[in-house]
C-alpha cells in the first residue's frame, strides 16, 4: 500500500491526460505543491501516530489509517477538472489525506509484524515486510504505463488512482481476522490474553513452551506498564539517554535519505524527459 503510493504521483505527472485534466505540468510550482501535499499530510499525522496505535492497539492503527486512505482515494478519484492557472484543490485534499493515512497505517503495520512474529523468524519476516514496498511501487508503475499507453482518456490515470483503494480495503478487512499484538495486550493489563495468543501461535498450544516463557519474561523485565507510550504528550523517552538519542538519530537519517531518494528520482526523470 505504501509502496504503491510512493510511485503513484511520479507516474501521474508523466500522464498527458492527467496534466491536461488538471491544467498542470510535471515541473514548476504546480508539480511541487501537488506532490508535496502527500508529505504535508504525513508530517501533520505525526502527533496522532503514537496515540492511535498505543492507546487502542496496533490493529486500530491499521484500521484508522486505511479508512483515511480510502477516503483520500475516493476524493482523488472524483476530483473535478480545474481551469488553467489554478490548483486542483480536491485532488490535493486527497493527497493530503493519503499522506496522513499512510503514515498512520505504515507505523502500526511494522510494529504489529515485529510484535506478532515468532522470535525465531522475526528478523526474516521483518525484512520481507519491507521489501514489499518495491512490489507496490513496481505495480503502480506497471498500471500507470498500461493506462497511459492503452487508454487514451481520463480513465487511464483514474485507474491508477482507484486501484490504490484496493490495498487499503484488503488491509482494513484482513485486520479484523488478526489477533491483537501480545506485547500491546501485556502492557495494557491484559496479560492472560497475551499469554493465550503466544501459546496458540508461538507455542503450538503448549503452555510450557520455551518460546512462550522467553517472551513473557522479556515483557516482564523490559516493558514499562506506565511508560511514555501511555502519555501521548510525553516525548522525553526519545532523549532520556545516549542510546535513545542514537536511535532517534538513526531514524532521522533513514527518513532523510528515504525522502531524498524519492525527490531525486522525480528530478532526474523530469530532466531526462525535457532532454
Amino acid at each position: 500500500m505504501n509502496g504503491y503510493d510512493g510511485s503513484l504521483i511520479n507516474n501521474l505527472l508523466n500522464n498527458e491526460e492527467f496534466k491536461k485534466y488538471f491544467s498542470g505540468s510535471n515541473a514548476g510550482p504546480w508539480a511541487a505543491l501537488v506532490t508535496s501535499m502527500y508529505q504535508i499530510g504525513g508530517v501533520t499525522s505525526l502527533p496522532f501516530i503514537g496515540p492511535s496505535a498505543d492507546t487502542f492497539g496496533r490493529r486500530f492503527g491499521m484500521w484508522i489509517g486505511c479508512v483515511i486512505i480510502i477516503v483520500g482515494t475516493i476524493i482523488q478519484g472524483l476530483a473535478p477538472s480545474v481551469p488553467q492557472g489554478t490548483y486542483p484543490a480536491h485532488f490535493m485534499a486527497g493527497r493530503f489525506l493519503l499522506g496522513f493515512g499512510v503514515n498512520v497505517a505504515s507505523a502500526a503495520g511494522p510494529m504489529y509484524v515485529v510484535e506478532v512474529s515468532h522470535p525465531a523468524y522475526r528478523g526474516i519476516v521483518t525484512a520481507i515486510f519491507n521489501t514489499f514496498w518495491f512490489t507496490g511501487s513496481i505495480l503502480a508503475s506497471g498500471v500507470a504505463r498500461g493506462g497511459e499507453n492503452y487508454v487514451n482518456s481520463n480513465i487511464g490515470w483514474r485507474l491508477v488512482v482507484w486501484l490504490q483503494l484496493l490495498f487499503g480495503a484488503v488491509i482494513l478487512i484482513a485486520a479484523f481476522f488478526l489477533p491483537e499484538s501480545p506485547r500491546w495486550l501485556y502492557v495494557n493489563n491484559r496479560q492472560e490474553k497475551a499469554k493465550q495468543i503466544l501459546i496458540k501461535y508461538h507455542g503450538e498450544g503448549n503452555e510450557d513452551s520455551e518460546w512462550v516463557n522467553l517472551q513473557l519474561n522479556e515483557y516482564e523485565e523490559l516493558l514499562e506498564m506506565d511508560g511514555a507510550d501511555k502519555r501521548w504528550w510525553d516525548y522525553s523517552a526519545l532523549f532520556k539517554d545516549r542510546s535513545t538519542c542514537y536511535r532517534l538519530f538513526c531514524n532521522c537519517t533513514v527518513s532523510i535519505f528515504g525522502q531524498w531518494a524519492g525527490n531525486g528520482k522525480l528530478k532526474i526523470s523530469d530532466t531526462c524527459g525535457r532532454r
